[in-house]
């Protein structure tokens, strides 16, 4: 497992190609070492970002700290820098292939209802009520959880950590495309609780 931003990438769900390429990726910038790894910017006047990973591979975990590169300073960074800036766009890439949707595809909403404060940053959900969608999922964290076709779900690319108010509540959404193992909310909940 990898996390960036918050957002937990299951490598076990990847296809096997793609998965191989995520794991020297990972492997090269020292995720699966234990140990945790941080890069001071190059250039602190200039500030384009960070790459913040944390990974969980073979019973380790590790993190990752470092410059986000521009094309100048590729070159010459670190290996293990150089390296984790690739795993960041592999996983930014598959974040965006995973949030356009699909036709025929079924999505999960994970969700719960957010502090009545946040309402000045939600937007109108478009599709059925969210207290209709939701199912309890039972777990600490007080979440629960729909399996809908894309089309219920129209503002979906959008869903990622996103507030939206249904109902007079307002709702802090996850949304994806669910995984080839899952079929329905007790699946989702199996992989949340792993």
């Amino acid at each position: 497992e990898i996390e960036r931003f918050g957002v937990d990438y299951f490598l076990e769900h990847i296809d096997t190609p793609e998965l191989d390429h995520l794991l020297v990726l990972a492997a090269a910038a020292g995720l699966a070492t234990g140990t945790d790894i941080s890069f001071p910017n190059p250039d602190a006047a200039v500030d384009a970002g960070s790459v913040d990973l944390v990974g969980r591979l073979d019973g380790k975990t590790a993190t990752f700290d470092g410059p986000i590169l521009s094309d100048d300073e590729y070159d010459d960074a670190e290996p293990q820098v150089r390296a984790a800036n690739e795993l960041d766009v592999a996983l930014s890439d598959l974040a965006d292939a995973a949030s356009a949707p699909l036709p025929d595809a079924e999505f999960v909403l994970v969700g719960a209802i957010a502090d009545v404060g946040r309402i000045d940053d939600s937007v109108p959900w478009t599709g059925p009520p969210l207290a209709d969608l939701m199912v309890p999922l039972g777990d600490a964290n007080g979440r629960s959880c729909a399996v809908v076709a894309a089309g219920v779900a129209p503002l979906l690319p959008r869903a990622w950590n996103s507030y939206f108010e249904s109902g007079g509540d307002v709702w802090l959404i996850e949304g994806r495309p669910l995984f080839p193992h899952e079929h329905d909310c007790a699946d989702v909940r199996t992989t949340l609780t792993r």
